[in-house]
């Protein structure tokens, strides 16, 4: 799948709690002190399963796992 965000692209977010299978999110990385945008995949017990859009190359819930709600920053809504 072609990646939908490019480098140099930016995204507008809305920070919500509502948060469903397939949204974008952007998120602080579980582990490192870094922010990234992933597609929704499932969601159990307050946990997100997120995967990236290029999924050969994508860091994703694949290598660390289910993120806590509590680190989504919000819903992607437009991509600059």
């Amino acid at each position: 799948m072609i990646p939908r965000i490019k480098p140099g692209q930016f995204v507008l977010i809305r920070k919500t709690k509502k948060i469903k299978e397939n949204d974008l999110i952007l998120f602080q990385h579980p582990f490192k002190g870094i922010k990234l945008v992933k597609r929704v995949d499932h969601i159990e017990q307050g946990m997100i399963y997120a995967l990236g859009e290029n999924k050969e190359e994508s860091s994703d819930s694949r290598e660390f796992g289910y993120i806590p709600k509590e680190l989504v920053i919000g819903k992607v809504i437009w991509i600059i």
